[in-house]
């Protein structure tokens, strides 16, 4: 069993090897701001920011059409596209618990969702 300090540098170098991936597949331009991806990114730091250490994917698929609503926009997004969506970004999501799949809020997820965020706003 590895101690926590092993565990925690074990977390880092894995957290640097998919942000090296993620930085590859977010070269964004100022267009991709408002897509389905930024979106969700959006809707999980909503989500986040009320103080969840867990987040389904039905939960942010909600809170993302919430949005498209607020944007007077008709689609639906499902809670398998957003899942797709957010593996496609990089973030992991795992199963939670028999009620569906989602994100565990830790710090390797947290600071990839702030710097998704911040790409998507153009402040990279």
């Amino acid at each position: 069993m590895l101690c926590n300090y092993e565990q925690e540098r074990k977390s880092s170098n894995e957290h640097t090897l998919v942000m090296g991936k993620v930085a590859q597949r977010t070269q964004l331009d100022k267009s991709q701001q408002g897509s389905l991806e930024a979106l969700v990114v959006s809707a999980a730091l909503t989500l986040h920011h009320q103080g969840r250490d867990q987040i389904q994917v039905k939960e942010i698929a909600a809170e993302v059409n919430l949005l498209h609503e607020l944007r007077s926009e008709t689609v639906k997004s499902s809670p398998e596209k957003v899942g797709h969506k957010l593996k496609q970004v990089g973030l992991a999501i795992r199963r939670l618990s028999q009620a569906g799949y989602g994100l565990v809020m830790n710090r390797a997820t947290l600071v990839l969702l702030h710097q998704l965020a911040a790409t998507y706003r153009g402040e990279d």
